[in-house]
């Protein structure tokens, strides 16, 4: 083989690594991030916005990288999560395709903020349909990798399938999908809850309970107990499931923490006690203080984020941190001042590492930081 076929052979073996990583992890996603990252860079930061301008401002600005986070075309059009790290979305599931896997977590959370507080209509909309498209068929579904494109499986993923029917009940109780997953849910027939408790990431005849699927049912099914009062004949049955989905995850905090997959427990609980720490201040009062305890224990007395946290969290910013702790410790005294440290933390690292899950945290967190402590 002659030099000059040598480094062919390279140049192609090169080009053929770069177009599979693509393929499989998103790239331009990865793109796509670092370009609105470095324009970010070249905009006047946040705490500067926020010290000179006050919140209002600060929101606009919040409302304009949600708006940019917003899938328009492709699969995911209507999707937020254009700023998700897709690194972080394999350690959660390193057993979904990357490139394919909706981004119901961001635009969930998205939903429900805005919902709430009456943001971004039009974005909320196309949330809406995007989220209804991708339950055309009553479910979403979960693409499986393979090492051959004739072995690529679909399962009904009913981890995606709650987080889905929940972010539409929101938007809309009256809601025929959201309606029809809850009565799957309720279905003792369905199989979907596994026999001690926990919901499983994929329907199968032998699955078994998944974390994150269960802490999407809590979410779920305690939302529906407080805004759905025609479902009363069903009250007592969904409070028996709630509270059976609720033992489960106190076995699994005993167990290991909730740790997750390629998540540790530090990344991990945060997102959980985000989720349904309101709820388990009701259902299980131990277990909520007991997880408290914990997340404590990443605080520094002035209330930061240790710097051991973002150790043992590598590839969480401080920014990204800050949020999500933030966010927790408003759930549960919305009049304290450790979120409002945290919220300043926040806003001081802004960009580092967000995505709309922490953005949609900080936009609630601004209109509340208005009010006097």
């Amino acid at each position: 083989m002659s030099r000059t076929e040598f480094a062919f052979g390279v140049l192609a073996s090169i080009v053929a690594a770069v177009l599979v990583a693509a393929a499989k992890f998103g790239l331009q996603d990865w793109v796509r991030r670092h370009a609105e990252a470095a324009r970010q860079r070249w905009r006047k930061p946040l705490r500067v916005i926020h010290a000179r301008q006050g919140s209002a401002a600060v929101l606009k600005r919040l409302l304009a990288w949600l708006k940019s986070d917003q899938y328009r075309r492709g699969p995911r059009s209507g999707q937020l999560g254009t700023h998700q790290d897709i690194a972080e979305t394999i350690r959660f599931d390193p057993h979904e395709m990357p490139r394919l896997k909706p981004r119901l977590y961001q635009t969930s959370w998205a939903c429900f903020v805005l919902k709430r507080l009456n943001l971004l209509p039009d974005a909320v909309e196309r949330a809406r349909t995007a989220i209804e498209r991708l339950m055309a068929d009553g479910a979403v579904l979960a693409v499986m990798p393979a090492k051959r494109i004739e072995k690529i499986e679909q399962k009904v993923s009913i981890r995606h399938t709650v987080r889905a029917a929940h972010t539409l009940f929101v938007l809309d109780t009256t809601s025929r999908i959201a309606r029809s997953v809850l009565q799957q849910m309720l279905d003792r027939g369905s199989r979907w809850q596994c026999s001690k408790g926990g919901w499983p990431q994929h329907f199968g005849a032998r699955a078994s309970a998944d974390l994150w699927a269960s802490v999407y049912a809590v979410d779920f099914l305690d939302c529906v107990l407080h805004v759905e009062p025609e479902l009363s004949q069903q009250r007592g049955h969904i409070q028996q499931v709630l509270k059976t989905t609720v033992d489960h995850l106190s076995r699994e905090w005993n167990r290991n923490r909730w740790a997750y997959q390629g998540a540790s427990t530090a990344e991990n609980a945060i997102h959980v006690l985000d989720c349904i720490a309101p709820t388990l201040r009701l259902c299980a009062p131990d277990l909520l203080a007991s997880a408290t305890g914990y997340a404590d224990s990443w605080i520094t007395s002035d209330d930061h984020v240790t710097a051991a946290y973002l150790r043992e969290c590598e590839g969480v910013q401080l920014g990204s941190a800050s949020a999500r702790f933030a966010y927790f410790y408003f759930l549960m005294d919305p009049h304290g001042t450790r979120w409002r440290t945290l919220y300043s933390d926040a806003i001081e690292h802004f960009e580092r590492g967000m995505d709309a899950s922490d953005v949609a945290f900080l936009v609630e967190l601004t209109l509340a930081n208005q009010a006097p402590a």
